[in-house]
């Protein structure tokens, strides 16, 4: 499948009723957006690149039944966008009571929270972590398994107002999945799990919200806001995986379910039992 990189106009590459994707820079294009787009996206949800990319391989061998490990992620994993970059962009594009999400590495999100908060006025809700079931076994014996994934949450606004969907229940900050597999599996390497940006995006934001993805890569986040009856943009800026974006769609792959803590679910249930008492 060939399409066409953004040009002098503005057109998607793939759309459905609810969404349009982008093949294109998305530094250059959120600018491009901000006339049409600014001060409407109701959530920006997205995994960028975390710049940890290195030309390091592990074998695995036998023994773990898994593919050897490759550390090189990509060109756009070298240092070349970081979220000084890019998340001034789409704060412009934002609501005023607008949310933000997104994966980042976990010995720089804390400073990136801070600066959120000092640099532009944002109030950081969460620094939530998504636990892996079946985090990749450590070769060299040194350390524990690396089983957490970091994520941060923030409003524009400092009190209410934000779209929280109370309504879903209780939640802790952290999501608990396992790594990608089966059908939902494509060849990107750090591909998100489309339960955990469904519990995401169902907390922090409401049907018929317009959601913002600059990093989408293969469409995780595209796919979940479709099924999940949202509104979405997607830029992506390599043409292979905008070409898996469209596979997804065209599967209509279920989105699993999340595994619930015991606490948690008790707590919903002790709601539900005092609502049908009022």
């Amino acid at each position: 499948m060939v399409f066409t990189h953004y040009g002098a106009v503005m057109e998607p590459v793939f759309k459905t009723s609810l969404g349009k994707l982008y093949l294109g820079d998305s530094m250059k294009l959120l600018d491009d957006m901000k006339d049409e787009l600014e001060g409407k996206v109701d959530l920006v949800l997205t995994d960028p690149p975390y710049n940890i990319s290195k030309k390091a391989k592990i074998k695995m061998g036998h023994k773990w039944k898994r593919k050897d490990l490759n550390y090189d992620f990509g060109e756009w994993d070298y240092g070349s966008i970081t979220p000084y970059d890019w998340v001034p962009k789409v704060y412009d594009l934002m609501t005023d009571n607008g949310v933000l999400i997104f994966f980042y590495e976990k010995r720089e999100i804390g400073c990136i929270a801070k600066w959120l908060e000092e640099e532009l006025d944002m109030k950081v809700r969460h620094i939530g972590a998504m636990i892996k079931t079946n985090p990749t076994p450590q070769v060299m014996k040194v350390k524990w398994m690396n089983g957490l994934e970091f994520f941060l949450i923030a409003t524009k606004n400092k009190k209410s107002g934000h779209h929280f969907n109370w309504k879903e229940g209780y939640h802790a900050d952290y999501i608990v999945t396992s790594v990608v597999q089966g059908r939902e599996r494509y060849p990107h390497p750090t591909q998100k799990p489309m339960n955990a940006i469904a519990v995401l995006m169902r907390w922090w934001s409401f049907p018929g919200d317009l959601v913002l993805d600059p990093f989408a890569g293969t469409g995780t986040t595209l796919y979940v806001a479709e099924k999940l009856n949202r509104r979405w943009i997607g830029i992506e800026i390599s043409e292979e995986y905008v070409s898996y974006t469209v596979d997804r769609f065209s599967k209509n792959i279920p989105i699993r379910s999340e595994k619930t803590n015991k606490l948690v679910e008790i707590m919903n249930k002790r709601d539900a039992c005092c609502d049908q008492n009022t």
